[in-house]
């Protein structure tokens, strides 16, 4: 009984473990694809302002 009650806690371990690794990685994707709009908005402001001069 306290081996299967040891290996459910593992692979609740595991899941959990493997959750927040999914959910890292869909945070970086995010924070990625913000950086690039980011870079994208500037560049057409500076064009823009280049543009103007």
């Amino acid at each position: 009984m306290k081996w299967d009650k040891f290996e459910k806690m593992n692979k609740d371990k595991i899941a959990r473990k493997e959750q927040r690794a999914s959910v890292k990685e869909a945070v970086d994707e995010i924070k990625e694809k913000e950086e690039k709009r980011a870079i994208m908005i500037l560049a057409k402001v500076l064009s823009l302002n280049l543009k103007n001069r």
